[in-house]
């Protein structure tokens, strides 16, 4: 059967991860870096970040049974002294998107046009879990609040993260009996409260150092020229498998670990009563924390 030829998957993706890669690549630029036309780099980048970021079960995971142990550990063993209990980081970072002056939405503080994305990781700094698509103009806490993974904590937490255990966050995030984060320093606080909060950003810098890692890497990350929100949440989300992949390594994968699935194939051309009461026991289990370390 006659037809155009197909494109090796190992080539597919060096391709993919070289725009990744480079923030200011074009696909004029990188179809003639790579002897093909640049619809054709635009198709080979579109299709090769969808299969990857359908990936996503498989290399971003919630730990749980002996995983969340080793987890567990890792944060007690990551600091001289350790937060009690911490099992996970949550923070959120900005994605720089094209956008309109008339269309406020995705304006953020800063001044420029982004979607959100909320990253949970481990003590070794890999995503558990990624939730990305919301407009830059919205608080960090208002995208925890409404992500699948707070909504499964809210009907029962113990089932995502072991009895005496937090995610630890910062001040953005609201206070919770599974969430963790500093007291408002308001220049009045007392010593063991101090402590508390050096003690808790001193494990919570994880996710920072992730999200670091992660634009490090894959430039492209600190802006996508795209006005395609799906495709920004494609990018985000192939991005941070890879980074697993790389973590778990602790160096930078060979394309074959991907490429050995031959997943793609192209062709060459073309608040209520107990909401109170949860936030008063909150309250209780940080005091308990802060005057017990």
């Amino acid at each position: 059967m006659r037809g155009r030829p197909l494109l090796d998957n190992s080539f597919c993706l060096i391709l993919t991860l070289w725009m990744l890669a480079n923030e200011k690549e074009t696909y004029r630029q990188t179809g003639e870096r790579f002897g093909i036309s640049e619809s054709t780099a635009f198709r080979v980048f579109k299709s090769t970040i969808s299969s990857i970021s359908n990936l996503e079960e498989k290399y971003i995971v919630w730990p749980t049974g002996l995983a969340a142990q080793r987890n567990i550990n890792g944060f007690h063993n990551l600091r001289k002294v350790p937060f009690p209990g911490a099992f996970c980081v949550v923070d959120c970072s900005h994605i720089r998107i094209n956008g309109s002056l008339s269309d406020n939405s995705y304006l953020n503080r800063n001044h420029y046009h982004s979607v959100i994305i909320q990253g949970i990781c481990d003590f070794e700094g890999k995503f558990i879990n990624v939730f990305v698509g919301y407009p830059g103009s919205s608080h960090d806490a208002a995208v925890w609040v409404n992500s699948p993974v707070h909504k499964q904590l809210m009907q029962n937490h113990y089932e995502v993260i072991p009895p005496n255990c937090f995610i630890l966050g910062d001040s953005a995030y609201p206070l919770s009996e599974f969430l963790m984060k500093p007291y408002r320093d308001n220049g009045h606080l007392e010593l063991h409260q101090k402590k508390f909060n050096t003690i808790l950003s001193s494990s919570r810098v994880v996710i920072e150092q992730a999200f670091g890692s992660l634009k490090g890497r894959f430039r492209r990350l600190k802006g996508i020229e795209t006005l395609c929100v799906e495709a920004v949440s494609k990018t985000v989300i192939a991005a941070c498998i890879i980074h697993n992949m790389c973590s778990d390594s602790d160096q930078d994968f060979e394309v074959d670990d991907l490429a050995d699935d031959s997943f793609f194939n192209l062709e060459a051309e073309e608040h209520s009563n107990s909401q109170t009461t949860r936030a008063s026991d909150a309250l209780a289990i940080r005091d308990s924390i802060a005057k017990n370390l």
